[in-house]
């Protein structure tokens, strides 16, 4: 029974694991995801809304209201080991985009490149100048530690895809719409 149940469990992380790639092999978060009651402006303020709330792991660069597109570049810190016993592993950068049309927005992370850090010796955790890209599926001497790291990637994008869906669906409040010509 403990065996199956092993068994069951290497399975269900393996496919875990598997990150979503395009027709390049190349690891894309992509959707189109349907907001029909709301219009193209009350989506890209949403959108804006939403990168103002992860200005720590999300810098945006560009921003053309017209076209309705936001993108910009951020980073996620990868921890191995858990609890009091957390360090430092590398730090993972992306790229992401979200445009918005009536009706609709989609969203893309894209450009996943993990950046290796070691302490220097002041023991402060330091990035070097090695990388790797997150579409690899093999690291030697480390796998267990680079499959780990690909599922942390996979959860906190995940995560961010989520709340942004939360964000983009709500309503705007009625201070957020601007008022129309007002006749004294």
């Amino acid at each position: 029974m403990s065996r199956l149940l092993h068994i069951i469990f290497f399975a269900a992380t393996l496919s875990f694991a598997q990150l979503p790639t395009d027709q390049d092999a190349k690891v894309v978060f992509v959707e189109v995801v349907k907001a029909d009651s709301l219009s193209k402006g009350d989506l890209f303020h949403n959108a804006r809304v939403w990168t103002e709330a992860l200005d720590k792991k999300l810098t945006i660069t560009y921003v053309d209201s017209v076209k309705g597109e936001l993108s910009g570049h951020g980073s996620l810190l990868i921890y191995y080991q858990q609890g009091v016993f957390r360090k430092l592993s590398g730090r993972v950068s992306f790229a992401a985009t979200v445009e918005v049309k009536d009706g609709k927005y989609r969203y893309t992370f894209t450009d996943f490149v993990y950046h290796y850090y070691e302490r220097d010796r002041y023991y402060n955790m330091v990035e070097t100048n090695r990388t790797k890209k997150l579409e690899d599926e093999e690291a030697a001497g480390w796998q267990k530690k680079w499959e780990q790291c690909r599922v942390d990637t996979q959860l906190e994008i995940k995560g961010m895809i989520a709340s942004l869906d939360k964000r983009m669906k709500a309503k705007p409040q009625q201070g957020q719409t601007k008022p129309g010509k007002l006749d004294w």
